[in-house]
């Protein structure tokens, strides 16, 4: 990775925790990177890590796939990822971006929806 993209990222990074602080999770940190295990770019809160992307061309599949290796890496119950999706003269919209299951799940967990027995698998 070049010093230009590794600045890239990092700046993303820093938004997505001053973003996160600023709405209800002042403890959100960066992880380290470089482990041989990746675990993520931040820990929201614990349990709950976070993978950030700010480049041009899309590679969602890979992405979640990635950010789900890094949250059993974390040994996380939540990975989201979270994606900067830029428009030349427009202010960049930030997209939190998960697999249906986890959605499916933290949305119960919220109170909407049933209970179920056991979980199912959406694939």
């Amino acid at each position: 990775m070049t010093n230009r993209m590794k600045a890239k990222g990092d700046r993303a990074e820093r938004a997505v925790k001053d973003m996160a602080a600023a709405n209800g999770f002042p403890w959100c940190e960066r992880l380290k990177a470089g482990d041989q295990r990746d675990k993520g770019d931040l820990s929201l809160a614990p349990g709950v890590i976070a993978q950030v992307k700010d480049r041009k061309t899309l590679s969602l599949r890979q992405w979640l796939v990635d950010t789900e290796a890094q949250r059993v890496n974390a040994r996380a119950d939540v990975g989201v990822l979270v994606v900067k999706l830029a428009s030349p003269g427009k202010a960049p919209v930030w997209a939190a971006v998960m697999e249906l299951p986890g959605w499916l799940s933290l949305a119960r967990q919220a109170g909407w929806g049933e209970p179920l027995e056991q979980e199912a698998d959406c694939a």
